[in-house]
């Protein structure tokens, strides 16, 4: 089906028909948000994420992988959590200035950068990078995207660290929240969350099943995981690709 929503904005369906044709396939799935508090949208100046603000503990400690050059969702949660502490990931040089702005303005103690990708485990990964005509990569994917034929990727290796390393070398045993928009890499971590009992008390994914190697059913499959340890499926994006799980 995902492909097929792709086929029609190929046709020029609509924007808005496409959008409601999805929510409309995912619930009847049984895929919908069940809020159980007050939700507080951030991120309006990019892709906007929703969280449950109530359920965030005095000092929260957030691992947000995947900022590109967009990090407006941080920004907002270091305003408006003062005791709180980010530790971002992304491997691609974009990062490098709006990442340097955040910590120039919050301190690092406060939001920390890490120039390696989230993943399953720690080592090193071969991925799709997409380039500028200088050569510079600009993103890279996991998943092989719809759109390749207009892009220049080539395969490329970066640093991978799971999120157990992560809590190992920051001293902590939960995560209060964990943002993930890893471009098809989210399901490696998925199953290192659950596989190896990490606390993750509220989960912003977004899926990737748009691409070619990726598909809808390993997300289907991720989120039936998810729910059957305890984790509520409390907002969804616009176009059913992002999603808040929490777990209380």
């Amino acid at each position: 089906m995902p492909r097929k929503f792709g086929l029609l904005k190929r046709m020029g369906v609509p924007t808005e028909v496409r959008r409601i044709g999805k929510r409309l396939f995912f619930a009847a799935l049984g895929i919908s948000a069940r809020p159980k508090g007050e939700l507080i949208t951030l991120g309006k100046k990019g892709i906007p994420w929703a969280i449950r603000g109530d359920l965030l503990p005095d000092q929260p400690f957030v691992l947000s992988a995947g900022l590109s050059d967009e990090v407006y969702f941080e920004e907002e949660l270091l305003e408006r959590y003062e005791s709180m502490r980010i530790y971002g990931m992304d491997p691609t040089p974009l990062c490098g200035p709006v990442t340097q702005e955040l910590i120039d303005r919050f301190g690092e103690e406060r939001f920390m950068y890490r120039g390696a990708a989230l993943g399953g485990e720690d080592g090193e990964m071969e991925v799709w990078a997409e380039k500028n005509e200088a050569g510079e990569a600009i993103y890279f994917y996991w998943g092989l995207i719809q759109d390749r034929e207009e892009r220049r990727l080539e395969k490329e290796k970066i640093p991978v660290l799971s999120p157990r390393t992560i809590a190992r070398e920051e001293g902590v045993t939960v995560f209060d929240l964990l943002k993930i928009d890893i471009e098809g890499a989210e399901y490696d971590v998925i199953d290192h969350v659950l596989g190896n009992g990490i606390e993750v008390r509220q989960l912003l994914v977004e899926f990737h099943y748009r691409f070619d190697d990726v598909g809808l059913r390993k997300t289907l499959d991720s989120i039936r995981r998810l729910k059957r340890v305890g984790y509520r499926i409390e907002w969804v994006g616009r176009w059913c690709e992002e999603f808040l799980f929490v777990k209380e």
